[in-house]
């Protein structure tokens, strides 16, 4: 959904900022691994290609 609604610039800084969060959270988790996180959050194996949709 993000896709079509941020502009390409605003989409790029948005996975940016996503990429950051999910690394720092696979630092602090022990039980769960933050691809499965992403995976109960929608996120799918390649959801940083969303900005070469646009």
């Amino acid at each position: 959904m993000f896709a079509l609604l941020l502009s390409k610039s605003d989409l790029k800084d948005f996975i940016s900022s996503m990429r950051t969060a999910f690394g720092k959270l696979q630092k602090q988790l022990h039980t769960i691994s933050a691809t499965d996180i992403m995976s109960i959050m929608g996120y799918d194996a390649n959801w940083t290609n969303l900005a070469n949709l646009i």
